[in-house]
């Protein structure tokens, strides 16, 4: 083999070998190809090998020894940060003890020559591998393009084949839709003559909703004839725009949808006359399941829908009845188990309607006699014991009732048997009456009557006595005389009050009082009063002071009325006040506003009787405390003081004196009645 010398200078090696670098005996680089700075970026002189460079193959550390023996091999290097390949061989130059690499970029397809960033130039005219890269491309690309071809075919013939059996099922189901289609009109003709002669009114629409015939009974019912009809909607013949909305659209999505529905709705005939109607529609599908036509079959239901009404008015009626009686009312089955309670009912037994209901009688309506406290039935002590009076037992005596909570009553009890149930006392109404305030108006009354009659009866008895003295002793000294008729004087005094209270009760409650009503100063009222019951506070030893203002406390109102409310009040506080007690009276002027306070340091009034203290008649129960009196004073005080638009108020504790608390309005527009 000849040999020749060929000395090429750097700029040419690079151009030739654009991948090649050069590493001294400490690995160091002396310099490198321009194309390998394209592929390891990070490369420099001076620099070890080692730092930018990994062997891949053969499997050996990056000494220069260790290449130095194997540079015959052929050496895959790894680009450190990018992880591209070389791939060459080293060759030992002897004379100057270096290693040249040779090699260029290896990849496997030319998407990762892009990738790296390089071109077709940035290859050495002697590489053949960039031509070997792009013809294993083509191929690779003309074999995936065959695959994809063949796929494609395979898949359209499958397709082909699919559409082919569908066809063969579409005309299946074609030929039987026409045999379905024929067989429905023969159907619907059947159908037609059975609608003719049907009281009801039929309606076949198409799927829209348009008329395609009637009935002679829709023409009965609505008096359109079948030509006034066909093509139409029916309710825009029937029904008005404005009334009925929600059934309306409810019927339009419902045939829309193609679904079948029932529905109430008041319709209009061709002359005007309203009427109910019943409709019950369906779609008629064909055999492919689509809606080609809706029958509607119309009854008119005015008859039902009036009773309907009539009956829930009833029921309302009684409803309103049952909620505003005071009467209890409850309703048991054949079992005498709770079905109803009205709301006196659930007020006196505790129990709600709903959580009596299914509870025994007897558990809910609790009644025990007054003598012996046994425990009884109301059902049975009215078949038993009751007086009848056509349906209804009425027993005329009175049962204690202990509801739930703990509230006593005193009830009277009726009942009303079912008129279906047999035998007799299986089940019914039963109804009760809480007559525990009559008792205790009764009561008040018979107290009051004492009352009365005692503080009739002291003075009369005094007077009487006194005039048969005076009239027995002719003789009798003048001074003597006349302090006998001093106190027939003070008696007849004390008689004419009494008769005064009774007569001004009677005319508040009758509603024919008079107020004789004129502009007068409030301190002047309080000031008589208080002149007028200090002799009686003297009597007892009693502290009476008052406190009024400067100012003058104008109001339009009957002086002697209103001092009679005043003179009340102090009367009330010293009679219930002991010996050596304190009464105070205040008068204060808030804005439009008068209030008058009247205290004392009496026995008071226990919390349970303050509610009840403005009745009349009405007297705290006190066995060891005799105090005359008829319970009509306050009563008298607060019709006075409501009739001015006031109110009143009382603060007690029993055995710690009483606080009366008036606010009165100044300003006649500031008063409510």
């Amino acid at each position: 083999m000849n040999s020749a010398r060929f000395n090429l200078s750097p700029e040419e090696f690079a151009k030739v070998f654009p991948y090649h670098f050069v590493i001294d005996k400490n690995c160091s680089i002396l310099q490198y190809g321009p194309g390998l700075a394209k592929v390891c970026p990070a490369i420099t002189t001076s620099i070890s090998a080692a730092r930018f460079f990994s062997i891949q193959r053969p499997n050996l550390p990056f000494a220069f020894a260790t290449i130095q023996k194997h540079q015959s091999e052929l050496f895959l290097l790894s680009c450190s940060g990018t992880g591209i390949l070389l791939r060459g061989q080293m060759l030992w130059k002897q004379s100057a003890d270096q290693i040249y690499f040779l090699g260029s970029p290896w990849f496997t397809d030319a998407d990762a020559v892009l990738s790296a960033g390089l071109a077709l130039n940035d290859f050495p005219i002697h590489d053949a591998s960039m031509e070997t890269l792009l013809v294993v491309q083509t191929q690779k690309t003309v074999v995936s393009e065959l695959k994809e071809t063949t796929l494609q075919l395979s898949k359209q013939k499958k397709t082909l084949t699919q559409i082919n059996a569908q066809l063969e099922i579409r005309n299946q189901e074609l030929s039987e839709a026409i045999s379905a289609r024929n067989q429905a009109e023969e159907r619907l003709k059947l159908l037609s003559l059975v609608a003719d002669h049907t009281t009801n009114g039929v309606i076949i629409t198409d799927a829209k909703g348009l008329i395609l015939w009637v009935n002679e009974g829709f023409t009965r019912l609505t008096e359109y004839t079948l030509e006034e009809v066909v093509g139409r909607i029916p309710g825009s013949l029937l029904q008005r725009a404005d009334a009925e909305a929600e059934t309306r659209a409810y019927m339009k999505r419902q045939i829309t949808a193609g679904q079948a529905f029932r529905a109430s709705i008041l319709n209009y005939t061709k002359s005007g006359r309203a009427y109910w109607l019943e409709i019950d529609a369906f779609p008629i599908r064909d055999a492919l399941g689509h809606v080609s036509h809706f029958i509607a079959i119309e009854t008119d239901i005015t008859e039902r829908i009036r009773a309907d009404q009539a009956l829930r008015a009833e029921k309302e009626l009684l409803s309103a009845t049952l909620d505003t009686i005071i009467d209890g009312v409850i309703v048991v089955d054949q079992e005498q188990k709770v079905k109803f309670l009205n709301p006196a009912a659930e007020q006196y037994t505790g129990w709600s309607s709903l959580g009596a209901e299914g509870e025994d009688l007897n558990r809910v309506l609790c009644l025990r006699d007054l003598v012996d406290d046994s425990v009884l039935s109301p059902m049975q002590i009215a078949f038993d014991l009751g007086e009848i009076f056509g349906d209804v037992h009425l027993i005329d005596k009175s049962y204690a009732l202990a509801s739930k909570n703990g509230s006593k009553f005193t009830v009277v009890v009726c009942a009303i048997p079912m008129r279906q149930s047999a035998p007799r006392g299986k089940g019914g109404l039963i109804v009760f009456r809480d007559i525990s305030k009559e008792l205790e108006s009764e009561k008040v009354k018979q107290d009051f009557v004492h009352a009365v009659s005692h503080e009739l009866l002291t003075p009369l008895t005094s007077i009487s006595g006194f005039v048969a003295t005076l009239q027995g002793d002719p003789e009798m000294p003048a001074d003597t005389r006349l302090s006998f008729l001093k106190i027939i004087e003070q008696q007849s005094h004390r008689l004419k009050l009494l008769v005064q209270d009774l007569l001004e009760v009677s005319r508040f409650e009758s509603g024919h009082s008079q107020f004789h009503d004129e502009v007068l100063d409030l301190r002047d009222i309080v000031d008589r009063s208080f002149t007028e019951v200090w002799s009686l506070a003297k009597a007892k030893n009693q502290s009476l002071w008052k406190n009024i203002p400067s100012e003058s406390v104008s109001i339009l109102g009957d002086p002697v009325r209103l001092q009679s409310m005043v003179t009340n009040l102090l009367t009330n506080a010293i009679k219930f006040t002991p010996d050596m007690g304190k009464i105070g009276l205040s008068l204060t002027r808030v804005k439009h506003h008068a209030i008058l306070l009247v205290q004392d340091t009496g026995v008071g009034i226990p919390e349970e009787d303050l509610p009840r203290v403005f009745e009349k008649f009405f007297r705290v129960n006190r066995p060891r405390l005799q105090i005359p009196g008829t319970g009509l004073g306050l009563s008298i005080v607060k019709h006075i003081v409501e009739h001015y638009g006031g109110s009143i108020q009382v603060e007690s504790q029993n055995n710690n004196g009483t606080l009366v608390r008036i606010l009165l309005p100044l300003d006649k527009s500031q008063r409510t009645v």
